[in-house]
């Protein structure tokens, strides 16, 4: 049995450590957000959201025509808690098991790698999943259905950690290459 699993991914940071957007820095030949999007398209979603800040709405077409539905974050400023509950809140419309939260800075992230959490999710609809490389987690976090009320109350700039760290027990760790879970602040990691 194969869980109902939406996508949320969040587009709408500042880019302040990187010093220009990172998301338009060019990854493999095309800018890293529409690498991210293009990553995650094959995958059995049943529905996928990104969240994009008003100056980037100029990848909301690329983002519509690989069956994204995009929400733009009016105020980036306010932290990553409101674009994660723009995009939670979206999500929840297709009355999912669960939303896979992502960043969209992460180059070197592989659709194995998203498959695996997948299906470690199908098999405990439950459980938080998220995968890490030696010992430390990372992006992406696939969340169940009874943790996005949380989630779509956070407040200022943090994201799903808060829930994470409530929940603890219910973290399930899938493990894979360091290089994957790297996301790219500045641009001496790109």
């Amino acid at each position: 049995m194969s869980a109902r699993v939406a996508l949320v991914v969040l587009a709408a940071g500042r880019s302040l450590r990187y010093g220009s957007d990172k998301l338009r820095s060019l990854s493999d030949g095309e800018p890293m957000l529409l690498r991210a999007l293009r990553l995650y398209a094959g995958l059995p979603f049943v529905s996928k959201t990104v969240v994009l800040s008003p100056d980037r709405i100029d990848f909301a077409d690329a983002a519509e025509t690989l069956g994204y539905r995009v929400v733009i974050n009016p105020r980036p400023k306010d932290g990553q808690s409101q674009s994660v509950r723009l995009g939670v809140e979206a999500a929840r419309t297709a009355q999912p098991d669960g939303v896979l939260c992502s960043v969209s800075d992460q180059p070197y992230l592989t659709e194995g790698t998203v498959q695996t959490i997948l299906e470690r999710f199908a098999s405990d609809p439950g459980r938080i999943v998220r995968p890490v490389a030696n010992g430390i987690p990372g992006n992406p976090v696939l969340f169940p259905a009874d943790c996005l009320e949380e989630l779509c109350l956070l407040t200022g700039d943090v994201g799903g950690s808060a829930v994470i760290r409530r929940h603890a027990d219910r973290v399930t760790c899938i493990a894979t290459e360091e290089r994957e879970l790297t996301d790219v602040d500045r641009k001496t990691e790109a």
